[in-house]
């Protein structure tokens, strides 16, 4: 609870209108109780700080809170952030693209977050939110804030700090420090932090304004550390909200309890990131989108600790520095040759390149900047296919020496995490762009069913039994892996259908999927389901693709997409499934869906299911086979293709048996 806060109970009752006309007569006055309040806070014991002291006792408080906002002006602080650097991009996306409010709608009350517009009339509402309370989240992490203050740095135009002031003011009367969650007020310490070494400067930014602002700043970092060590949220909400109790620990060190939020969120980031990754790295939310959060949380861990401590290596855990190195290791082996990201789980599709040319400049990884600047700079990695046995998820690529024309498959056997239930699904990327893909993750609340849509299973690139979801922690395993040239092969297996048995047998339905690199140039995917029982069940082999058009193929089954620069074949290699189109959607990033195919091929039998399938990427719009014979039986398929330039190569595939 912040000290002396004599406004909330009136404040609360009020309507927005009059505390628009509360505005002028209070933006500028906070009683001396509160100042005295917040001074108390503070440890103004040091020599630099006795025009302080001296203030307070010969003026009162007032006078010490202007003798304050002098030192904070003339204080020097090394920060691990550019503090001469851009805060925010003025014109549309910042520091997280959740927020797309320029600053003239800022101005105008007018925010923009998650692709959702709300517009203020009469003042604003603190305490308003919408049917998606992602919008009020992203309000409340301030960032509409941050672009006001670099909005009067660039143009000294004082019109958009007397903004900041009256929107800060009233954000102050209108919620609690704490508002909404834990994980908002971590983000909003943090960016709170790296305004204030700018926003103090201001001429609008007065002695009452730091009163609030060092009464708040203090209520969130002791909301957020009261508890302790064990008071965190678990995930990455608990390493957000230590980094924001971190950097007040650190750059706000005037505050009596700066140490204790210091060394407190520093065992708890180094707890944190060991809590949250599996041992192999990846993230134990299984969305590369939320590893790409680890990786910027534990980049500003890094660069505060080696603001202040240059062997802070000695005191972290052991295999710390380990484990940062297979966080690395999984975030270069999931970018795409194009920089973009595969969809797993809650995912969007952000640009990797400038995240890992940072990367690798503040963990020293020449393999990293060689990824993220395609190759330009940099030392080619020494490792090209990637198994993450503990993580679930194995890739295999073509040369490095191919660039942007790699071929790249990624696929998932692990644990359930964040979003779909999607085990032993995959995406493809060949020559210049993704091919398959997941579908996104759209939105966290809707007014429809399309949350649902985009977590189901049929929506993934898997296999699904009656239309239905799989379990969220099946039975599961890794049954082969093995990455020797020409066929790399991975081989996984869940009982997370089982439940349709209508037993308790963990193993009453299994789905095994066996996926084949054959000589770096395209995939088959071998799919079996065996049943404790004979029942009758409708399978479907489900593909997700980009926006693009499908089309028939003369000559062979199946559909081939429509892009421009390379495509897909989806070739089905037994006989029987019947083949169907769906409307789809795709998601590249929250709020935004596009319409995009759904192919699905499907059939009901009675005791199990056994179907092959050739995933063919090539350049251009040209098919490259001439003719294709195919050989299926039980569990097993031999292929042979008879490309356009005269070749002819046969392929067989079978099931690994499990010992």
């Amino acid at each position: 609870m912040r000290s002396m806060r004599f406004f909330a109970a009136a404040m609360a009752l009020m309507s927005v209108a009059a505390l628009v006309q509360a505005r002028e007569a209070n933006v500028d006055t906070v009683s001396e109780e509160r100042m005295e309040a917040v001074l108390a806070l503070l440890d103004l014991s040091g020599e630099e700080l006795t025009p302080v002291r001296e203030a307070w006792d010969q003026s009162g408080p007032r006078a010490a809170m202007e003798r304050m906002l002098e030192y904070f002006r003339d204080r020097s602080m090394t920060y691990h952030f550019d503090v001469d650097g851009s805060l925010r991009n003025l014109e549309a996306i910042p520091e997280a693209v959740h927020d797309t409010t320029p600053l003239e709608d800022v101005m105008e009350h007018r925010f923009t977050f998650e692709k959702e517009t709300v517009q203020f009339e009469d003042g604003i509402d603190w305490t308003h939110t919408i049917y998606d309370p992602e919008w009020a989240y992203m309000f409340h992490r301030h960032t509409h804030l941050a672009t006001l203050v670099e909005g009067w740095r660039r143009s000294g135009d004082e019109a958009y700090m007397e903004e900041f002031v009256y929107q800060l003011m009233e954000w102050d009367r209108q919620v609690e420090p704490d508002h909404p969650r834990r994980l908002e007020t971590g983000l909003r310490l943090a960016r709170w932090v790296r305004m204030f070494p700018v926003a103090v400067q201001a001429d609008s930014f007065s002695a009452d304004v730091l009163a609030v602002y060092l009464d708040n700043a203090h209520a969130m970092a002791e909301s957020l550390n009261d508890a302790g060590f064990d008071g965190y949220s678990s995930g990455n909400w608990g390493s957000m909200e230590a980094q924001g109790v971190l950097q007040a620990g650190v750059y706000m060190p005037e505050f009596e309890q700066a140490d204790v939020w210091r060394d407190g969120a520093t065992e708890r980031l180094f707890h944190q990131f060991m809590a949250d990754t599996h041992s192999d790295g990846v993230y134990k939310g299984q969305s590369p989108h939320y590893h790409n959060v680890v990786l910027s949380q534990l980049s500003q861990f890094y660069r505060v600790l080696r603001q202040i401590d240059a062997d802070f290596a000695e005191s972290a855990p052991e295999s710390f520095e380990e484990r940062v190195e297979r966080i690395l290791d999984f975030a270069g082996a999931y970018t795409r040759p194009d920089l973009s990201l595969p969809q797993f789980g809650d995912s969007d599709n952000r640009p990797m390149g400038g995240r890992l040319r940072g990367l690798a400049s503040l963990f020293d990884r020449p393999d990293l900047r060689y990824v993220g600047s395609q190759g330009e700079d940099g030392e080619q990695p020494e490792w090209r296919d990637t198994l993450f046995e503990e993580g679930g998820f194995a890739i295999f690529r073509s040369s490095w020496d191919d660039g942007a024309d790699q071929r790249m498959l990624m696929f998932d056997f692990g644990p359930h995490g964040r979003g779909a239930f999607r085990l032993l699904s995959l995406d493809c990327y060949a020559y210049g762009r993704p091919l398959i893909s997941m579908p996104g993750r759209y939105r966290y609340h809707t007014d429809d069913d399309s949350r649902q849509l985009f977590r189901s299973t049929p929506f993934q690139n898997t296999l699904s039994i009656d239309g239905e979801n799989q379990q969220r922690n099946p039975a599961r395993g890794l049954v082969h892996y093995e990455a020797e040239y020409p066929d790399k092969i991975v081989q996984a297996w869940h009982g997370g259908y089982s439940h349709l048995a209508g037993g308790e047998e963990e193993d009453a339905i299994v789905h095994e999927r066996q996926v084949r690199m054959v000589r770096d140039r395209f995939w088959l995917v071998l799919d079996r389901v065996t049943l404790s029982e004979p029942a009758p069940h409708t399978y479907a082999q489900n593909w997700r693709f980009m926006p693009t058009d499908l089309a028939s193929i003369d000559g062979f089954p199946g559909r081939v997409t429509q892009f421009d620069e390379a495509n897909i074949a989806v070739i089905p290699l037994v006989e029987g499934p019947a083949i169907r189109e769906k409307e789809g959607w795709y998601s590249p990033e929250y709020g935004v869906r596009h319409e995009a195919p759904w192919l699905v091929f499907e059939e009901e039998t009675g005791d199990g299911w056994f179907m092959a399938t050739l995933l063919l990427p090539y350049p251009g719009s040209a098919f490259p086979l001439d003719a294709m014979d195919v050989e299926a039986g039980q569990d097993s398929v031999t292929l042979t293709l008879e490309w356009k330039d005269g070749r002819e190569e046969t392929v067989d595939a079978a099931f690994v048996e499990q010992d």
